[in-house]
């Protein structure tokens, strides 16, 4: 009997059974005890030196962190939106919401870039879609010029495009515009008209000046591109007007 009764209180007196019994036992005062412990920062038992942190040390290093970290900051930033760029948001946001195509070629383009690794909340694949939207919009913008634009204001950008053009040359080229095209321009319909189609495109640009035969125009970013677009799909420059 003796033997049995050593074995069960070995057991009994084993660390993890000691462990929990021990601290059931003295469960009122452990954090009497902690707080004892805790409030040293050095001690030493036997050969080995323990150090303590002290908790208000590492609450306020963490506290500091946390309000100076992105995150906190980002979080605690409102951004106040004024109603009356309200509607303008709206609008990009619901640009193509409802379009099934969209909605379609949308999944497609993140499917797309979650296979080569981008993160849809990371900096750069926003870079990568700004800049994917902006060169569609150039394409749309070709587009649409190109169906409105006449045969001879192609040949004034691409005159502008080898050099500036003064205000003079500009009404004696349309004249001569009418010229090949009898009855096509109505009178009301004046050189300024011509040329200004270009300029609200974006195509050209007007250089003012204090004397108005001065005056001369330019092709812009934009209209140098709209040339490279003609030429790499092939766009017919044979275009009545």
């Amino acid at each position: 009997m003796i033997p049995n009764l050593e074995k069960i209180v070995g057991a009994v007196l084993s660390w993890p059974t000691f462990g929990l019994v021990t601290i059931f036992v003295c469960r009122k005062k452990i954090p009497a005890l902690l707080e004892k412990v805790i409030s040293v920062q050095k001690t030493k038992i036997g050969p080995v030196d323990f150090d303590f942190p002290k908790p208000s040390d590492q609450s306020s290093a963490t506290a500091d962190a946390v309000s100076e970290s992105p995150l906190a900051l980002s979080a605690n930033s409102v951004t106040v939106i004024s109603p009356e760029i309200e509607p303008l948001r709206r609008n990009i946001i619901d640009f193509g919401k409802n379009m099934p195509a969209v909605q379609e070629q949308e999944e497609k383009t993140k499917q797309t870039l979650l296979s080569a690794s981008f993160e849809l909340t990371n900096g750069l694949t926003e870079e990568v879609l700004i800049r994917s939207f902006c060169y569609f919009m150039v394409q749309y913008e070709h587009e649409k010029v190109y169906r409105s634009i006449f045969g001879s204001q192609i040949q004034l950008l691409k005159l502008a495009n080898s050099r500036k053009i003064k205000v003079p040359e500009i009404a004696s080229l349309f004249e001569q515009t009418k010229v090949s095209h009898p009855g096509f321009f109505p009178d009301t319909y004046s050189a300024a008209n011509w040329a200004g189609y270009l300029i609200s495109s974006g195509l050209i640009q007007e250089n003012r000046t204090d004397v108005l035969m001065d005056t001369d125009y330019s092709i812009t970013t934009m209209g140098k591109s709209f040339l490279v677009w003609m030429v790499n799909y092939s766009i017919s420059e044979a275009k009545y007007g």
